[in-house]
């Protein structure tokens, strides 16, 4: 091949090159056969949209304006460079309001102080004695407990049932009832309230009857009973027994010599309780007397 043929080989080729390149890049339109369907109607959630909006049947599928159905989803649509984007609008979202810090308790009476668990339940003046409405403090390294009068602090071991006292706690309580929060500062206040208590010496011990043991321990001093006929591993129904030396234990069809550490699982009791229950779930209770059953 001479030099002038492969000259006009590589233009012929150049120029078809250049015409391909210039065919793909163009826009390609086409003439197309549809119908405008105007008995078509849109509902997003229940309600009416696109009611300005023309549909055009093609081919058995339905079309409709890119910006109309946008602005009916609430998204903003751009075209550049032959894409169509869509972009959902920034809201501006309002703060929520922050709740305060701290809760104070301007009176309330002390129900329990539970000193292995650092705990303090109390009452708020002014609302019933029952135990929804109690309140349980964690009392912490960091809780200021302090007399109004003369400003003296104490420890939780000073604290007793039955005193009245200012509270400071924090806003944040779980959902348990009663609820526990974390005690910022308890505050000792004067004897003179209106807030009634019952003196310990009023109150009478308690008898639980047909009680089931479901655990012993005998090396910890209790056991675990619940009440005859109820699903043994619900906490709602179990209750913790403790006992000392001082329990008394009876047999009631049996000579046996009593010993409260040979108390067995299945054993049917009645318990003679001390007037006080700890607000833990299970109960924990101090047994004065059992009698087993069987």
């Amino acid at each position: 091949m001479s030099f002038k043929s492969k000259k006009l080989s590589i233009l012929l080729v150049g120029t078809s090159l250049f015409l391909c390149t210039s065919l793909v890049a163009a826009p390609v339109f086409q003439n197309i056969k549809g119908y405008l369907n105007t008995a078509i109607s849109y509902t997003l959630d229940g309600k009416s949209i696109l009611k300005d909006t023309t549909t055009i049947n093609y081919e058995g599928r339905n079309y409709v304006a890119v910006a109309d159905l946008a602005k009916a989803l609430g998204l903003e649509v751009s075209y550049q460079n032959n894409t169509v984007t869509f972009t959902t609008p920034k809201e501006e979202v309002a703060p929520l309001p922050q709740a305060p810090e701290s809760v104070t308790i301007a009176k309330a009476t002390i129900q329990e102080v539970n000193l292995e668990s650092s705990q303090v339940t109390i009452l708020p003046e002014g609302r019933e004695n029952t135990f929804t409405n109690y309140i349980v403090l964690n009392v912490s390294e960091e809780t200021v407990i302090q007399a109004e009068k003369n400003r003296r602090f104490y420890q939780i071991n000073d604290l007793e049932t039955g005193m009245h006292v200012a509270v400071t706690h924090s806003s944040m309580m779980t959902r348990s009832m009663p609820p526990q929060t974390p005690a910022l500062s308890i505050t000792l206040l004067e004897s003179e309230t209106s807030t009634e208590v019952v003196p310990d010496a009023e109150l009478q011990n308690v008898i639980l009857e047909n009680r089931v043991v479901t655990e012993v321990h005998p090396s910890k001093n209790y056991f675990v009973v619940v009440p005859k006929g109820k699903d043994a591993t619900d906490i709602n129904h179990q209750e913790i027994i403790r006992y000392s030396n001082t329990t008394k234990l009876n047999y009631l069809n049996s000579n046996k010599k009593p010993n409260v550490n040979s108390l067995k699982v299945g054993q049917e009791l009645t318990l003679t309780v001390g007037p006080a229950a700890t607000l833990s779930l299970p109960p924990q209770m101090i047994a004065l007397e059992i009698t087993v059953l069987n």
